[in-house]
């Protein structure tokens, strides 16, 4: 997540999404596949990074899962709302997975690197 130099706080949200093939289109894991806002760090710092580990079970015999992660970034400042002093959203973005990465310890298969996965 990259900072921008200031006092501003950086959050991250990691989800887990899955693809629906009869809708052909992708939705939020319920339960276990938020994780909440994390707080990552200072915005002084050039980049900071975070992550979330999801657990799922295996799907029944003959099925698969395919998955996703999504992450959404806030940066907070404090600011004076009705006299009090708060701590408001200055800025959002969004990104999904992407492959590619060398650095992949704990792929399965290892060195492996994919924006999405399917568990059978």
């Amino acid at each position: 997540m990259p900072g921008d130099g200031t006092h501003k706080r950086m959050w991250m949200r990691f989800r887990a999404q899955f693809f629906d093939t009869t809708k052909n289109q992708w939705f939020n894991v319920k339960g276990n596949g938020d994780s909440g806002w994390v707080l990552t760090g200072s915005a002084r710092a050039p980049s900071r990074q975070a992550g979330w580990t999801f657990s799922f079970s295996p799907p029944a015999a003959g099925s698969t899962f395919t998955l996703r992660g999504v992450v959404n970034f806030q940066w907070r400042a404090k600011r004076r709302v009705n006299g009090k002093l708060r701590s408001v959203v200055v800025r959002r973005a969004k990104a999904n997975t992407k492959g590619g990465f060398k650095s992949t310890v704990g792929a399965d298969p290892p060195g492996y690197s994919d924006g999405v996965c399917e568990i059978r």
